[in-house]
C-alpha cells in the first residue's frame, strides 16, 4: 500500500512538473485580450485555447525527456506489452517516433487522415500503443484505433496524448493518459462570443507569435 501511495504522488508530481514545463515553453496560448483567437484548421472551429504540440514534437531533447518521464514509467506501471506504437500524420508522428525508439519497438502511422489503414502491414496479433499529441474530437485518434484492429492487432486499453481536451476519460472504451487534461470548447466561427466581437480568427500554428503578442499588448 505504501508503495503504491509513493507512487502515487511521483506521478502526480512528475505531471505538475511537465504541465508547467509545458507553459514555460509556450506551448499553450488562451485569450486574455487582443484582436485574434485561435482557429483550428483541421474543424474550422475556433476557441479561447489553443495547445501547439509543435513546440514539444518539434524539440527532440524535450520530447525524449518527456518519455522518458511520464510515458515510460506510465507504461511500466500498468505493466503493458508493446511491440508498435501507432498514431497519425501530421502531429502524431514525431511522439509515436520517440516513444517507440525508448521502447525499442517500431512505429507505425495512418495512411492519412482520411483513410483508416496503416501505412503499411504489420504483424497479426502486435501489441499496439496508440499515442496522440492531443484529443479534441478525437477523430484521427479513433480511425488509428480501428486501423490497428483492422490489423488483428491488440490494442493497448491505454491511450497516451500531450493533452486531452475532450471532457472524456475514455476513448473507443480506451483510457486517456494525458499531461494536460481539461475540457476546451471549439465553436464554429458562427456561434463564437469572440468572433460576434470582432476578434479575428488566425490559424494558430501559422500564426503562433501574433497570438502571443495580441495578448500582451493589450
Amino acid at each position: 500500500m505504501f508503495e503504491e501511495s509513493r507512487a502515487t504522488v511521483s506521478k502526480q508530481l512528475s505531471l505538475e512538473k511537465w504541465q508547467k514545463t509545458f507553459k514555460e515553453l509556450g506551448a499553450e496560448w488562451e485569450y486574455r485580450g487582443g484582436d485574434v483567437c485561435a482557429l483550428y484548421t483541421l474543424s474550422g472551429k475556433v476557441s479561447d485555447y489553443y495547445f501547439n504540440s509543435d513546440v514539444i514534437s518539434r524539440n527532440p531533447e524535450v520530447l525524449g525527456s518527456l518519455c522518458r518521464e511520464v510515458y515510460l514509467p506510465e507504461i511500466e506501471r500498468r505493466k503493458l506489452s508493446v511491440d508498435l506504437v501507432a498514431s497519425y500524420p501530421p502531429y502524431g508522428v514525431a511522439f509515436a517516433n520517440a516513444l517507440a525508439q525508448q521502447l525499442g519497438v517500431e512505429s507505425c502511422l495512418l495512411r492519412s487522415l482520411t483513410s483508416p489503414t496503416l501505412e503499411r502491414e504489420v504483424r497479426r496479433h502486435s501489441r499496439v500503443l496508440v499515442v496522440a499529441d492531443d484529443i479534441f474530437s478525437g477523430s484521427s485518434v479513433v480511425k488509428t484505433i480501428q486501423a490497428a484492429q483492422a490489423n488483428e492487432c491488440a490494442v493497448a486499453p491505454v491511450v497516451f496524448a500531450f493533452g486531452n481536451f475532450s471532457g472524456h476519460g475514455t476513448i473507443e472504451g480506451l483510457n486517456i493518459f494525458s499531461v494536460i487534461n481539461r475540457r476546451v470548447e471549439l465553436l464554429d466561427k458562427s456561434e463564437s462570443p469572440l468572433v460576434a466581437r470582432g476578434i479575428r480568427p488566425v490559424n494558430a500554428r501559422e500564426n503562433w507569435q501574433e497570438l502571443f503578442v495580441s495578448t500582451k499588448t493589450r
